[in-house]
């Protein structure tokens, strides 16, 4: 990662106060299922993420506040720089769907998530996580007497796998697309 020169202000806003917390679903997508020469970015704003013919995402649907991620920079003197990221979710119960479902994300995959944070006009509301190098199954830890009955699992950034951003923000054009095309799972079909 290329050094940095700060080119803004960083403002306290009492309209705009920090939120904490994941609305309840988020999407996963197969890296390989996205096109990147089609989906269009510009620093740390996504404003397209098209998928391959065919291909879609797929709805992580958590109850309360189960989702949530975190995304850490990692700064060295010797190795390359930037910020690791982790989703943690929790699977409902030990269905064969959900175990199928955890197995495949051993796999490279992309989260959207919606955070409770909303910005100004909504326009921030839409997290993508793992653009960059993907996240994959760390860990995914089962006990019949824990977590009323769930799986947790965490996706997290591979290992000396770096994102350029703390996380990329997913802004369509405007928010009315940007929540339809979260809420179709980003499909091309």
């Amino acid at each position: 990662m290329c050094l940095k020169k700060l080119s803004q202000d960083l403002l306290r806003s009492c309209a705009d106060k920090g939120v904490r917390g994941l609305e309840v679903n988020a999407v996963a997508i197969n890296s390989s299922d996205i096109d990147r020469s089609a989906s269009t970015s510009a620093e740390n704003i996504i404003s397209s993420i098209v998928l391959k013919s065919g291909a879609t995402g797929f709805k992580i649907q958590g109850l309360k506040q189960l989702h949530s991620f975190t995304s850490t920079y990692n700064y060295s003197e010797t190795e390359e720089m930037g910020f690791t990221q982790t989703f943690l979710g929790k699977a409902p119960n030990t269905s064969a769907e959900n175990i199928n479902f955890l197995n495949q994300l051993q796999g490279s995959c992309v989260i959207v998530v919606q955070t409770k944070y909303k910005g100004t006009d909504a326009e921030d509301q839409f997290l993508v996580l793992g653009w960059d190098s993907g996240l994959t199954l760390t860990e995914s830890e089962y006990n019949s007497l824990e977590n009323s009955g769930n799986i947790p699992f965490t996706l997290a950034s591979g290992e000396s796998s770096y994102e350029q951003y703390k996380a990329h923000t997913f802004l369509e054009g405007s928010t009315a697309v940007s929540e339809s095309s979260f809420e179709a799972l980003f499909a091309n079909v």
